[in-house]
């Protein structure tokens, strides 16, 4: 996705699966994104994600569990 389309996606999406980051204390990591989506930083925002994806409890968040969000969230990094 382009970055265009990767903050349109952002924009129409990320509150789907902001619950996570609120469940599992990622607060700084989500202002982080915030400030970056206002500033257009998307390498910023793309660290950002790949720092929750990889602290999130793999055993509740992957494509058999499916949690709400997962697959909005999985689509901004581009993982199937």
């Amino acid at each position: 996705m382009s970055r265009s389309e990767f903050y349109k996606y952002w924009d129409d999406h990320h509150l789907k699966f902001q619950w996570f980051f609120q469940k599992y204390t990622f607060n700084s990591e989500w202002q982080g994104l915030q400030s970056a989506r206002d500033k257009e930083h998307y390498q910023t925002m793309i660290t950002l994600l790949e720092r929750v994806y990889v602290n999130l409890p793999a055993n509740k968040f992957n494509n058999s569990t499916n949690p709400k969000g997962w697959y909005e969230f999985t689509a901004l990094l581009n993982i199937d």
